[in-house]
């Protein structure tokens, strides 16, 4: 015990046991260990845990091949061409390769895992349910992407050129089908024509909360439609994603969202571009489940969000922090926030330009905006830019049992008015600065 033994001018190389244990110390250069007799093996074993010895590690001669083992069981083997792996994969990162080697490698892993046949294609998996040859053709219905899906896995291009219409078709039936969520793991901007959701279908984007900048849904150029367009009980969900109707280049109305009676309609962390119509329109129908959570919207020919016809006490439309600038530029008089059916909302912030209202109360003969509590709005602020600006807050005829609640308003010709045969309205909290009219007029 404590015998050393020491080689090279200055203790290069060290060999000593202490009586618990043997240690080798290379303190100069490479530790070379060479087996040179033909078609041999290197072989390391240590115990087995029964009393016993198992091998660890082969490098054997004869087969070019590195054996790794499990007490004694070969687990990966190094070949001409990668390597063979018996048993389960388990990865806690991201397997790293190019798509064939990769397809390759986990052929066996999806057979073991009964997914059928993994492939790979621009650093994604896929599954080909048959098992089959790869397939590389989405729209093959037995191909899936692996989860979490992204939207590269439908080989989506944000380059703002190319036309993403068929692949964001495939998405919503890739949505609907498994009730998942589509991820954007790369900002830029996707080109399409409108998309459409029909009854019974979901469409479901979310951006991947590792990118600094959202992607960009923009409707290509002369498709004269609106962007996202959805039928009775369809679902829609858009968190951290931004949409561009490219109103300038539209000859067609239409609107950048619109509910034609969605039973989910959830829009969050979204900002919305250059509407040819309405950015928002929740309308024909009784649209269930509307959330609008940190939504802006900039550039709207018509109202910046518009609330028709939703009936029922299910279809309330919930909003927080709701902002808007430069609404109504093709008709004047429109709103930011028309409101004609239930509602309850808080934090509506606005940039009036030209002859526009901020929020409007006005009821429609069959909705349910008269029934008591049904149309709550609190926190609103609207900043006029211009003596055109009109009015913050308008509650027109027959609207009644409606309440705001804490409104500011600058540079406008009204801060709260109130017209016509308007019962039970509830207005409190209403501070001016800089008028061009009245501060409230009744």
């Amino acid at each position: 015990d404590n015998g050393q033994i020491n080689l090279g001018a200055s203790a290069d190389f060290e060999m000593f046991h202490t009586g618990v244990l043997t240690r080798m110390e290379v303190n100069t250069g490479d530790l070379i260990l060479r087996v040179l007799e033909d078609n041999k093996r290197f072989i390391i074993q240590s115990d087995n845990g029964a009393g016993g010895a198992a091998t660890y590690i082969t490098a054997d001669g004869s087969s070019g091949e590195v054996d790794l083992s499990h007490y004694g069981s070969k687990k990966l083997a190094t070949k001409a061409t990668g390597v063979a792996i018996t048993g389960s994969l388990t990865a806690t990162g991201a397997l790293i390769g190019h798509d064939s080697e990769r397809t390759a490698a986990n052929a066996a892993l999806g057979a073991a895992m009964g997914l059928g046949k993994v492939f790979w294609m621009d650093g994604l998996p896929y599954i080909n349910e048959t098992g089959g040859t790869a397939c590389t053709d989405l729209s093959v219905s037995n191909v899936s992407p692996v989860a979490p899906a992204k939207a590269r896995h439908w080989d989506l291009k944000n380059d703002g050129v190319t036309d993403n219409t068929a692949a964001f078709n495939l998405i919503r039936g890739y949505c609907t089908a498994t009730g998942s969520s589509v991820e954007f793991d790369r900002s830029g901007t996707y080109m399409t024509n409108a998309i459409t959701i029909n009854t019974g279908q979901l469409l479901s984007l979310r951006s991947a909360a590792s990118l600094d900048v959202r992607p960009m849904i923009k409707l290509n150029a002369g498709a004269n439609s609106g962007l996202i367009n959805t039928a009775n009980t369809a679902r829609v969900r858009f968190v951290g994603i931004n949409f561009d109707q490219d109103r300038d280049n539209q000859a067609g109305a239409g609107h950048i969202l619109r509910s034609g009676g969605c039973s989910e309609f959830h829009v969050e962390q979204c900002n919305l571009y250059r509407g040819k119509g309405y950015g928002i329109g929740i309308q024909a129908g009784q649209t269930l489940g509307a959330r609008i959570i940190d939504v802006y919207i900039e550039d709207t020919g018509s109202d910046a969000f518009d609330i028709k016809d939703p009936l029922g006490t299910n279809g309330t439309v919930y909003v927080r922090n709701l902002s808007a600038k430069n609404w109504s530029i093709d008709d004047d008089g429109d709103a930011m926030l028309d409101i004609r059916g239930p509602i309850d909302a808080d934090g509506i912030t606005g940039e009036m330009f030209g002859n526009c209202a901020g929020v409007r109360f006005r009821d429609v003969a069959g909705t349910e905006l008269h029934r008591a509590g049904s149309g709550v709005v609190r926190n609103v602020r609207m900043i006029g830019q211009g003596v055109n600006a009109q009015t913050a807050v308008l509650m027109t005829s027959g609207e009644g049992n409606c309440l705001v609640e804490g409104v500011y308003g600058e540079n406008v010709q009204n801060v709260f008015q109130s017209s016509g045969a308007a019962v039970g309205g509830i207005a409190r909290d209403i501070r001016s600065r800089g008028t061009y009219g009245d501060g409230m007029s009744i």
